[in-house]
Order: structure tokens, then C-alpha cells, then sequence
């Protein structure tokens, strides 16, 4: 599972760099590199603690489920003040 991430959330970042500029975003190329850094890091998070503390899918539902949730909410929030 953790051999294929990498070509997962470059997957994730083309198709949000895509969907932003489709839609207008204004400072699309920012928001999307943020994003990107934002997903990287939740998942060399989750490789790093995936050997070490409760495996892959506890330690997904500790590192992974909440920077997901906290970055719906600020695209959420973000596109409400538009």
C-alpha cells in the first residue's frame, strides 16, 4: 500500500491543480503546492509510524483521517467566503 502513495497523492494534487484552475480559484497554484505539502507530509507521517506504533490502518485513523478532515474543512471554509 505505502509503494503506491507516492503516485496516489500526485494524483490527488494533478487532479486538484486541474479542478482549481477549471473553477477560477484565485491563487490556484499556491493553494494546490499547500495542499500538496499538506498530503506529503500525512503520508511520510504515515509511513514513518506505520511499522512503529498501531500499523498501517491505526495509525491512518490517528495521522492520516485527521489532517484529511482539517484540510475538507479549510477548502470548505475557503469556498464559503467566495
Amino acid at each position: 500500500m505505502l509503494g503506491e502513495a507516492e503516485r496516489g497523492w500526485m494524483l490527488i494534487v494533478a487532479t486538484l491543480l486541474l479542478a482549481a484552475t477549471l473553477a477560477e480559484v484565485r491563487h490556484a497554484p499556491l493553494l494546490s503546492n499547500l495542499f500538496a505539502a499538506a498530503v506529503a507530509l500525512a503520508f511520510a507521517v504515515l509511513g514513518d509510524f506505520s511499522d512503529l506504533l498501531f500499523g498501517f490502518w491505526g495509525t491512518a485513523l490517528i495521522v492520516f483521517m485527521p489532517l484529511m478532515l482539517v484540510l475538507a474543512w479549510l477548502a470548505e471554509a475557503n469556498r464559503q467566503r467566495r
